[in-house]
């Protein structure tokens, strides 16, 4: 079976990069986490909105960090309910309480639900739409 390659698709950091962290968590609040990204609601940095099937169904604004820049500052990974498809590269983790997906892994990386990041504005973000669904 051929590997997935979604490096293409995953945003860069700029260079000059305004770097915040950003708190936030499932509906519950069992899980809560923070991570370091550059500035994302002020349209410098694309949040990713993918077309695949489990993106759709779950309405899923993306960011993108690195493994390192995200703490669980409440609950652990071991409490999180593990979901993989298809090539099962990917882990979707979920609340076993409330049933948020807020966080996602694979490749090196991990994708950040940004409606579950506290306080941020929907309607100011530059959305870069990916087509995962034809590939």
């Amino acid at each position: 079976m051929p590997t997935l390659d979604l490096s293409a698709s995953i945003p860069q950091w700029p260079a000059d990069a305004e770097i915040k962290e950003y708190t936030g968590g499932c509906h519950c609040k069992r899980f809560r986490y923070r991570f370091t990204h550059p500035v994302f609601e002020n349209g410098q940095y694309n949040v990713v909105v993918c077309n695949c099937s489990f993106c759709v169904v779950h309405a899923k604004m993306n960011i993108y960090a690195h493994e390192s820049k995200l703490e669980l500052t409440a609950g652990s990974m071991d409490e999180l309910t593990l979901y993989q498809y298809n090539a099962k590269v990917i882990e979707h983790y979920f609340c076993p309480t409330c049933g948020v997906n807020f966080l996602t892994k694979g490749f090196g990386h991990v994708v950040i639900n940004v409606r579950t990041v506290d306080g941020v504005d929907l309607a100011k973000l530059k959305i870069k739409e990916i087509d995962l669904k034809n590939v």
